[in-house]
């Protein structure tokens, strides 16, 4: 935060926020955008911390979209189906998206610059499209 006076201060915050292709549809090249924002995220971060601006990206998984309800639906499955898949057991909301931004955005994350926060319901955690996710997945022994 630069403050002007003792009562009025304010957070600058530059916010670099991009949408990845589903895991069916990744290339070399969206692996290099993907690289390459992580990247420009840091310069960044470098370039302006000095001048009080915190540089932060937001990697959102599989939104609930109108969109990708009619995508999904395009397939024969439901976001309910898709979204249980996830390790948290759903899809993502718009609002989850927007608080998050909220919160990198407020004082309360003054001390974040130069990382990307993904918003994803854990799906880049596990790795893959797989069903072994979440608690279940260690408690039920499957053959």
């Amino acid at each position: 935060s630069l403050s002007l006076s003792s009562s009025v201060s304010f957070n600058f915050f530059f916010l670099l926020m991009t949408r990845r292709p589903p895991s069916s549809t990744l290339s070399s090249s969206s692996a290099a955008s993907d690289v390459y924002k992580r990247q420009l995220t840091r310069q960044l971060a470098m370039d302006y911390s000095s001048s009080g601006i915190r540089v932060l990206s937001v990697s959102p998984g599989t939104i609930r979209t109108p969109l990708v309800e009619s995508l999904v639906k395009q397939d024969g499955s439901t976001c309910q189906e898709l979204g249980a898949r996830y390790p948290l057991g759903r899809m993502g909301d718009p609002e989850d998206v927007a608080d998050l931004v909220c919160f990198l955005a407020s004082e309360r994350a003054r001390n974040m610059t130069g990382c990307d926060v993904l918003c994803d319901g854990g799906i880049m955690a596990m790795g893959c499209w797989d069903d072994r996710v979440g608690i279940d997945s260690y408690t039920h022994q499957t053959n």
